[in-house]
């Protein structure tokens, strides 16, 4: 059995999922969106998370301002947490 589940795109809003979706093969469409939803649900990574990260940032360049230099950027380590987000993001 097939579910059919109809929704619409706004060609100004969303103009990067119609060009993206535009580049498909039209058999390829159906299973690329359902990777993208399955890519979706798997993450959790949320709005959240991402506002401690830049918040741990913000105070660590705070703290190199008022010691008046920066460490060299091999000694700034990245928690794990952050950087399991980060990838998680794709960024």
């Amino acid at each position: 059995m097939r579910v059919n589940v109809p929704f619409t795109l706004d060609p100004d809003d969303d103009a990067d999922l119609v060009r993206w979706l535009d580049s498909l093969p039209r058999k390829r469409r159906s299973p690329a969106i359902r990777e993208a939803l399955r890519r979706g649900l798997a993450t959790d990574v949320t709005l959240a998370d991402v506002y401690r990260v830049a918040m741990s940032i913000e105070r660590r360049l705070q703290g190199m301002a008022l010691a008046g230099s920066a460490p060299a950027a091999a000694t700034i380590e990245e928690p794990p947490e952050a950087a399991a987000a980060l990838d998680e993001l794709g960024l």
